[in-house]
């Protein structure tokens, strides 16, 4: 049997153009912006930002053909699993979905 492999993946671009202080950003920066913006929501505003840049780098080489919001929400509901094992059992914890930023 032949295998067929999978063709690259596309890498993720925003829907339309993303402008900071006057400046389009790239999509590599785009990725970025919506991933931390993201990430900041959700945590809402209460990460350390060193620990965020390594997050994001690291995602971002393995991931960056992904949605940045969606990998975002992905990340934040697997460390809220690893945190709240036990705090779970405490209280329900609502389904995550994207924010519209």
């Amino acid at each position: 049997m032949t295998r067929v492999l999978d063709p690259m993946p596309v890498m993720w671009k925003p829907d339309r153009p993303i402008e900071v202080e006057g400046r389009i950003l790239s999509d590599e920066e785009a990725w970025w912006f919506e991933f931390t913006t993201e990430f900041y929501a959700l945590t809402r505003g209460e990460i350390d930002d060193e620990w965020l840049a390594a997050l994001t780098a690291t995602l971002y080489q393995r991931n960056g053909d992904a949605n940045p919001k969606w990998s975002a929400g992905v990340v934040y509901e697997l460390l809220q699993m690893q945190i709240g094992d036990s705090a779970a059992d405490e209280q329900h914890m609502s389904p995550w979905t994207p924010s519209r930023h």
